[in-house]
């Protein structure tokens, strides 16, 4: 339960300091972070080689990887603040980059898959898409302790957001959200339930989810690749991009297809921003046993 009391502890403290304050602190500790949480180092730098590549150099590939750690603890300042700003206010801060993709597919009545990946300020995603009147339904990590995955919900969901925990009833829900028109938001980098399939992903394959592709060649929904951005002054950029034309037969060939169209969007934005992917655990298998040094 320390994590639960911690992050309620946080979120008071963020919500009652200047902002400047929050991401100052913010700042200091995701170099705190970078320095002391080794297992996170090893790991998000294992992710980073992928896709930095081979040429490299350490100097380029630490600065990353801290990018990544602030990424993360500014991410979580946005968070704990949702309650302090509408979801206009935070578009008045953000640049949107094709909003009618989005609000083209919805008024289409088919259901839409919004599918990001652990990028910049994802969860801008969602909050800003309320200002659009589109209600999102995201699927997401069942935290632990239960009390800080009610209260992380209870942050997230303060605009109209709906959020359930991956799980078998959440694919229910899933297809009779995209089923009545409705839009959902997924992630595609990392295989949280153990069922991922093999999809080519920058320079090895790694077991990532096959959910978004799925979900929408079953349901006949658009699935669009989203993707937020941070800036300097805490302003945002959302880039939507086009409808991915999948291939809507069933089969693994199809599915392995779809899967490499939808990785090859977040690879040219990963790699247009490393510090902003912020996955701390190994992505590709080859990985997972013995993470390299990076001290």
């Amino acid at each position: 339960m320390w994590r639960y009391w911690l992050f309620r502890a946080a979120a008071w403290l963020v919500q009652h300091l200047p902002v400047s304050v929050c991401y100052g602190a913010a700042w200091l500790g995701g170099w705190l972070a970078y320095r002391l949480a080794a297992g996170a180092h090893a790991a998000i730098t294992s992710n980073l080689r992928h896709v930095l590549g081979p040429e490299a150099g350490e100097q380029a590939l630490r600065l990353a990887a801290l990018g990544a750690f602030r990424t993360s603890a500014y991410n979580y300042i946005d968070m704990f603040r949702i309650p302090l700003v509408s979801p206009q206010a935070l578009l008045n801060r953000t640049t949107v980059h094709h909003p009618e993709r989005l609000l083209e597919a919805f008024g289409a009545g088919n259901g839409v898959i919004v599918c990001t990946v652990h990028f910049g300020n994802f969860d801008l995603l969602v909050q800003a898409s309320q200002a659009y009147n589109v209600p999102v339904l995201a699927l997401v990590e069942q935290l632990q302790p239960q009390a800080l995955f009610d209260f992380v919900v209870h942050l997230r969901s303060r605009h109209g957001l709906r959020m359930v925990p991956v799980a078998p009833r959440a694919l229910r829900e899933a297809i009779r959200t995209l089923r009545g028109g409705g839009v959902m938001a997924m992630t595609a980098d990392r295989d949280v339930t153990g069922h991922g399939l093999p999809t080519r992903f920058f320079d090895a394959d790694a077991n990532l989810p096959s959910g978004p592709v799925d979900l929408a060649v079953a349901t006949g929904a658009a699935l669009i690749p989203t993707f937020g951005v941070r800036l300097p002054g805490r302003r945002y950029e959302i880039f939507f991009d086009e409808p991915l034309p999948l291939r809507r037969e069933p089969g693994p060939d199809a599915s392995a297809y779809n899967r490499r169209l939808l990785i090859a969007a977040a690879e040219r934005m990963i790699a247009l921003h490393p510090e902003q992917w912020i996955v701390f655990t190994p992505i590709w298998q080859q990985d997972l046993a013995s993470p390299p040094e990076t001290r």
